[in-house]
């Protein structure tokens, strides 16, 4: 349901992580703007069970951990990539199968290339340059 500030309110039930059980969930989506002058892309994880995008000046991880998730929610600020939120693991572990983000997009991604990052290798699905 869209909401009269254009946030969209979303609910349902799923898995509580903490709780192992399946609840009632109600979330509230806000969009921004999308500032294309920083680039955009997607990665996957050669293991096909891990997801690094950038879109603008804003970025998400999300990786399957064993029977969970493990996700991180970033930002662009001054320059640096900036963690502004993660779950499923502790900050060792998350960012050792989700790493941190380069500041500027390789000049040798190309979409279908391979790229290092951290101790994994990661597929360019979608590339767009500033």
């Amino acid at each position: 349901m869209t909401l009269e500030n254009g946030d969209v309110e979303e609910s349902g039930r799923m898995m509580h992580f903490e709780t192992g059980r399946v609840e009632d969930y109600v979330e509230v989506w806000r969009r921004y703007p999308q500032e294309t002058s920083a680039g955009s892309y997607v990665l996957e994880r050669d293991d096909g069970l891990a997801f690094l995008g950038q879109i603008g000046e804003r970025a998400l991880g999300i990786a399957r951990l064993g029977e969970g998730v493990a996700a991180w929610r970033d930002r662009m600020v001054d320059g640096e990539w900036k963690r502004f939120y993660a779950f499923g693991a502790g900050k060792e572990e998350i960012e050792k199968i989700l790493p941190r983000l380069p500041g500027t997009i390789p000049a040798y991604w190309k979409e279908g290339e391979t790229a290092k990052l951290g101790e994994s290798r990661w597929t360019v699905r979608v590339i767009g340059r500033p």
